[in-house]
C-alpha cells in the first residue's frame, strides 16, 4: 500500500526535524521541560504518532539541551510497513555544538541503529551504522560546520523571520552528508489540532552531497513546513503533496512542566 509506505517514511523523516522545532533559539535555555505530539495523516486519516520530550541540564558547567522523540506507525499501516522510530540528540547552547545524535528505528521487522560522536575539541565526528546486527558502515569525517539533523534546524530558527530569509546548513546523519536549504517564502494563519496560529511558510530544499552535482532531492520538492512567527517558531505542520493525495504532520499538543 503506497500511501501507508509514504506516511511511516514521512514519520521517519520528520522524526529529527519535529524534535528540533520545540525550544526557543536563544543562547539561554528555558528551566522548563517539554512535551509535544504529532499526527501523522495521508488525506485525513491517521497513520502514525510522534513524541517530542526537550529535557534543559547542565554539562560541565556549560548548558546544554538533551531532546528525545519516538514515532510509529498505528496498527492499520502495521499491516502493510509498520516503523518504529527513536532519537536522541544532546547539544551545547553554545553556538548549537553537537555532541552526540542516535536514531534508533525499526522498519517492517528488520532494526537499525546509527550512532554519531562529535568531538568539538577535535573538529571530528566519527559515525557508526548497523543494520540487522551487522556493521554497514563507519565514518571519521571533519566536522567544522557540520551537524546532525535535530541542532541543524536549532540553529536554523536562531535567525531573522524575514520573508526570503534563508539558512543553508550541512548535516550529517551518521551514513551521508546533505546541503540543505530553509527558505521562509510566506506567512500564513495556520489552524491545527493545537489551535489557530500566525505561521511561516518554509520550503526546504535538500541535496546529498556526492562528487558529482545532483539536483535537490525530489522526495521533499513537493514539502511545505509551517512554524509559528514568533522566537520559539515551534513545528505546526509538514505537508508533502503525493500523485494519491497529501500526507500532513501536525500539532496535537504541547506541554510545559510547571
Amino acid at each position: 500500500m503506497i500511501p501507508a509506505r509514504i506516511a511511516a517514511r514521512l514519520a521517519a523523516s520528520a522524526i529529527a526535524f519535529i524534535a528540533s522545532a520545540a525550544q526557543a533559539q536563544t543562547s539561554e535555555l528555558s528551566d522548563a521541560a517539554q512535551t509535544l505530539r504529532y499526527r501523522v495523516a495521508w488525506n485525513g486519516l491517521t497513520a502514525a504518532r510522534a513524541t517530542v520530550n526537550i529535557k534543559p541540564e547542565e554539562l560541565a558547567g556549560e548548558s546544554a539541551y538533551t531532546v528525545e522523540t519516538s514515532a510509529r506507525t498505528n496498527s492499520f499501516v502495521d499491516l502493510f510497513y509498520p516503523f518504529r522510530g527513536n532519537a536522541r540528540v544532546v547539544f551545547l547552547a553554545r553556538e548549537h555544538t553537537p555532541l552526540q545524535f542516535v536514531f534508533d528505528r525499526e522498519i517492517r521487522g528488520e532494526r537499525s541503529r546509527t550512532t554519531v560522536d562529535f568531538r568539538p575539541s577535535e573538529n571530528r565526528a566519527y559515525s557508526l551504522y548497523v543494520k540487522g546486527g551487522v556493521t554497514k558502515k563507519r565514518l571519521d569525517v571533519d566536522s567544522l560546520d557540520l551537524l546532525d539533523p535535530i541542532t541543524a534546524v536549532f540553529k536554523a530558527r536562531s535567525g531573522s523571520r524575514a520573508i526570503g530569509t534563508q539558512a543553508d546548513l550541512e548535516i550529517f546523519t551518521g551514513e551521508s552528508r546533505y546541503r540543505v536549504v530553509l527558505r521562509i517564502d510566506g506567512k500564513d494563519r495556520v489552524e491545527v489540532p493545537a489551535g489557530t496560529f500566525d505561521a511561516l511558510r518554509v520550503t526546504p530544499k535538500v541535496w546529498k552531497i556526492r562528487d558529482d552535482q545532483q539536483p535537490p532531492d525530489p522526495r521533499l520538492q513537493a514539502a511545505t513546513i509551517w512554524v509559528t512567527d514568533d522566537e520559539e517558531r515551534v513545528l505546526l505542520r509538514i505537508r508533502s503533496e503525493i500523485f494519491v493525495g497529501a500526507v500532513t504532520l501536525d500539532l496535537l499538543s504541547r506541554e510545559t512542566a510547571s
